[in-house]
């Protein structure tokens, strides 16, 4: 068995932590902002004990003197016959042993760490032979389990639970990890950077209307007449900067979708026909996206690069009223919060009788999220794999 170097584990570590963990700033494209589990382990430091075969091995006993060594039962050691003539097979020289301590300067070497195959020396050697201790290296069962668990909770948010990985994490605490396992985890990493913007499994997403803190939606709905400008201002705010970021590169969004219905008359029905043209608005890691047809979107801006001042998402005119239109604003209030401006602006001018009449029927601005959210389960145990608290506040209503 060959240990994990803890250079290798705490270099994939870091890119766990760079695509699942707390983005670097608020315009970082990668960092799912959720609690790592894993964290970096101790770097080797190697510490040498040197014996000479030919008058510190006891061949009858398979034995090793070395005065003082200060090991302990079940070290790890790395054996290195230094150019000499090895005291172990050719094959197995470079190999990792376990320490079992006869006293303070005896020892034998094993196997396996349950003490059930002693190694078997080899006379005839000289000269210097170098044991290296390397428990500082070699990464346990935990150090692994917590990795495992945030590579995997980042591709099954990505991908769902429909994929392979060569070893689970079905290890007792205190095993050391073979190389294939940190094998398996390195090509899924690959994977995980390469996905890091997808969210493609319906079991990994909520779909909800956005509410506040007392579970009100956020949604404003109007049913009686106006006219000029009314707006629908909401804020989302989340408990930090690292989850604000990390929503919208989770692939997280926001949709706005306005409506009119229950009306009567012309105007109210190019009112109509405008909201339901222009369909849902959708705001999320790559911009605005509108899924029926806008006058203007604007597609430079992104929740990475809102202002302190509203900016224009996106806008229509109606029809027959060409005056009227509908515009939605966002900007950013603070590190963890944003803030949305819906507006209903209706400025056409008095007809030939010089009467302006109202808007009429059921107004709604609906406020939903597509909000990355879901589980896993690991041996018997369920995990989270992606979640966020997300909350709304209505500023204004219709």
């Amino acid at each position: 068995m060959v240990s994990i170097l803890a250079t290798r584990y705490n270099n994939l570590q870091s890119r766990i932590q760079a695509v699942y963990g707390n983005a670097i700033s608020l315009s970082s494209g990668t960092g799912y902002g959720q609690t790592v589990r894993s964290s970096q382990v101790v770097p080797l430091t190697f510490v040498d004990k040197t014996f000479d075969p030919s008058t510190d091995v006891n061949y009858s006993t398979d034995t090793i003197t070395i005065s003082g060594h200060n090991l302990i039962d079940k070290q790890f050691v790395r054996y290195n016959a230094n150019g000499n003539t090895p005291i172990v097979e050719e094959m197995n020289e470079h190999s990792h042993y376990y320490v079992k301590v006869i006293d303070g300067n005896n020892i034998q070497l094993y196997l396996d760490e349950s003490f059930t195959r002693q190694l078997n020396f080899i006379s005839g050697a000289s000269n210097t032979h170098i044991l290296t201790e390397l428990d500082a290296e070699s990464v346990e069962a935990e150090d692994y389990f917590n990795l495992y668990k945030d590579i995997v909770s980042a591709r099954i948010h990505q991908v769902g639970p429909a994929f392979t990985i060569g070893n689970s994490a079905a290890l007792a605490i205190g095993d050391v990890i073979a190389e294939p396992y940190l094998q398996d985890l390195e090509t899924l990493m690959s994977s995980v950077e390469t996905d890091r913007a997808l969210i493609a499994d319906p079991s990994q997403v909520s779909e909800e209307i956005l509410r506040d803190g007392t579970n009100t939606p956020v949604t404003s709905v109007r049913t009686s007449a106006w006219n000029g400008t009314r707006s629908h201002e909401i804020n989302l705010t989340f408990p930090t900067q690292g989850q604000q970021t990390g929503y919208w590169n989770a692939a997280g969004e926001i949709i706005f979708t306005p409506s009119l219905t229950g009306y009567s008359g012309s105007k109210s029905g190019d009112w109509s026909t405008m909201l339901s043209g222009i369909g849902s608005i959708t705001f999320d890691r790559t911009g605005v996206n509108v899924s029926g047809v806008a006058n203007f979107v604007d597609s430079t801006i992104t929740p990475y690069n809102l202002t302190t001042s509203y900016q224009l998402l996106a806008e229509r005119f109606g029809a027959s009223y060409a005056n009227n239109r509908f515009r939605i604003y966002a900007k950013r209030n603070s590190n963890n919060q944003l803030g949305f401006k819906v507006e209903f602006a209706d400025l056409d001018s008095p007809g030939g009788f010089g009467v302006d009449e109202n808007v009429n029927g059921t107004l709604t601005s609906l406020v939903e999220l597509y909000r990355p959210l879901g589980t896993m389960i690991i041996n018997g145990v369920t995990y989270n794999t992606v979640t966020f608290n997300v909350t709304g506040l209505t500023v204004q209503s219709l």
